[in-house]
């Protein structure tokens, strides 16, 4: 039996997809625990830049700040 496993092209690489949610799951799980420890780190404030981020990682292409309006923590 031949197994295929599926690929993403990034950045002129080959990942497979379980690579690639696995960095996914990480960012996720970092932004949540960083929202449980730090009381001005907000989802409503911060989502734009993960959701930037991801799409960053998903698509090879350099994060646009003018995308996000998420605010640097200080």
């Amino acid at each position: 039996m031949v197994q295929l496993e599926l690929l993403i092209c990034f950045s002129g690489l080959d990942f497979p997809v379980e690579r690639l949610v696995a960095w996914v799951r990480l960012l996720m799980d970092g932004f949540l625990e960083q929202i449980a420890t730090d009381p001005a780190f907000t989802a409503e404030r911060e989502s734009p830049m993960l959701r930037e981020i991801v799409r960053s990682v998903l698509t090879g292409q350099a994060p646009d700040p003018s995308r996000s309006t998420a605010s640097t923590i200080v």
